[in-house]
């Protein structure tokens, strides 16, 4: 496996690997080993995150990617299932 292998696919640091509150729709996620989240407020929310793959770090509401909300800043195995361009 290479080490791109292990970035999730889809848009997101993250892939879904079930529910871990169905009241709430919340998810149980795995996150890209190369995302980090550097800084939360109070309430537990990412405010500055990094991409080790990248050396890119961002901060919330000052720059302009969303890597802190776990958005990938990378462009790799952006397509999930069904997700890309018709073969």
């Amino acid at each position: 496996m290479s080490d791109d292998d292990r970035i999730p696919p889809g848009p997101y640091c993250y892939r879904a690997i079930g529910r871990c509150n169905r009241a709430m729709g919340a998810i149980k996620i795995e996150r890209c080993p190369y995302w980090r989240g550097l800084e939360s407020d109070a309430a537990g929310r990412v405010l500055r995150a990094r991409c080790e793959r990248l050396g890119l770090q961002d901060e919330f509401q000052r720059d302009t990617s969303l890597l802190w909300d776990q958005v990938k800043a990378c462009g790799l195995n952006l397509d999930e299932a069904g997700d890309g361009p018709a073969a």
